[in-house]
């Protein structure tokens, strides 16, 4: 169980944007999320804690995870969702990212800060899929 529900995340919306990406790809990815987001007419502040918590949760699937993973970015409602999916990835820890890391520790603070940053953070473990979807209102 992840954030203390079991049903299953909804497919991406049809129209969202989708894309891969390796851990040579990281650059490309936090560019493309940026501009997707400004194009959105998000404000500064937020493109910036959109693509800090993207880029932490790609890299997780990179460095923990299958070693890539696919991105759907889409706006519903006003607010820009990111989808994170990760083909090897599971979590063991059933809250993950609501307790800080030890301030001594070099690893555990991409799905921290990506709480810090975002509206909302879900995560399913699906059919050895982990999906991470990240919400933040386009305008405050």
């Amino acid at each position: 169980m992840l954030d203390g529900d079991h049903a299953p995340l909804p497919p991406p919306a049809p129209d969202a944007e989708r894309f891969g990406f390796t851990g040579r790809e990281l650059k490309r990815l936090r560019r493309t999320v940026g501009d997707y987001a400004r194009a959105a007419g998000m404000d500064h502040d937020l493109v910036t804690s959109l693509v800090i918590s993207v880029s932490e949760i790609a890299a997780n699937s990179v460095e923990h995870g299958a070693g890539h993973g696919t991105v759907a970015m889409w706006i519903r409602d006003g607010e820009l969702i990111c989808e994170i999916s990760d083909p090897g990835g599971a979590l063991d820890d059933p809250l993950p990212g609501y307790i800080p890391p030890e301030p001594e520790s070099p690893r555990g603070y991409g799905l921290w800060i990506s709480r810090q940053l975002c509206d909302l953070v879900d995560l399913r473990a699906e059919d050895g899929v982990l999906r991470v979807r990240l919400h933040l209102r386009v305008e405050r």
